[in-house]
């Protein structure tokens, strides 16, 4: 089975272990064991300010993606939009995107985003995936929230897609398949079933944050 591990955001706070260690370690420690593929960002990435955000994506092994995020003029490094793996013969395409509420950015002190610019991402999902290898399958890394992920597979009538959760480590994909790592996978994995129907955006996969906003403050 060809697989990708990946994740959607928020890899750190809430944690008490992870959240009072030195540049969040615990928590890439383990991704980076576990062998992670790529990540995108979540509005707690940026807890850790700039500085140790790019300190922290240097320390992983892993890069972490996002196609609307401008941070020209910011010390933040800007992260690349997109990334091609080839698996097993198979061609794969991922973005990642991160969410943008009236104010701007996404959830947080406004402080914590000075600088910054974020495109409104269902179109910059839609934008960037003209760059994926003709046949190859695409794959995007949504940190918007599940009410904007159901407008998003509303929007781009074209394919199915699979929601799963963000925060657990998932995935095994091919072919639009997912095969879970760890019971709460496997549960999430159930759950996620119940999406399979939706259609969706040019993408042949979505995996999301399905966590409610509630949840995720």
């Amino acid at each position: 089975v060809t697989t990708l591990l990946v994740d959607a955001g928020d890899r750190w706070t809430g944690n008490p272990y992870v959240d009072y260690a030195p540049g969040r370690q615990p928590i890439l420690d383990l991704m980076n064991s576990l062998g992670y593929d790529v990540a995108t960002f979540g509005n707690h990435e940026f807890d850790v300010l700039n500085d140790n955000l790019n300190k922290a994506a240097k320390y992983a092994t892993f890069p972490f993606i996002c196609c609307n995020i401008q941070c020209d003029g910011t010390t933040l490094k800007q992260p690349i939009p997109y990334l091609n793996i080839e698996r097993d013969g198979i061609e794969i395409f991922l973005s990642g995107i991160i969410t943008n509420y009236d104010n701007g950015h996404p959830e947080g002190y406004a402080s914590i985003y000075e600088g910054m610019k974020f495109p409104e991402p269902m179109q910059c999902a839609h934008d960037i995936a003209v760059n994926a290898p003709k046949n190859s399958i695409k794959v995007l890394l949504s940190h918007i929230g599940d009410n904007n992920d159901y407008k998003l597979a509303d929007k781009f009538n074209k394919k199915n897609i699979i929601v799963i959760c963000d925060f657990i480590s998932i995935a095994s994909y091919i072919y639009c398949s997912f095969v879970p790592i760890s019971f709460t996978s496997m549960l999430i994995f159930c759950i996620a079933s119940l999406f399979q129907s939706i259609e969706g955006p040019s993408y042949d996969a979505l995996v999301a944050d399905c966590t409610t906003s509630k949840d995720r403050d």
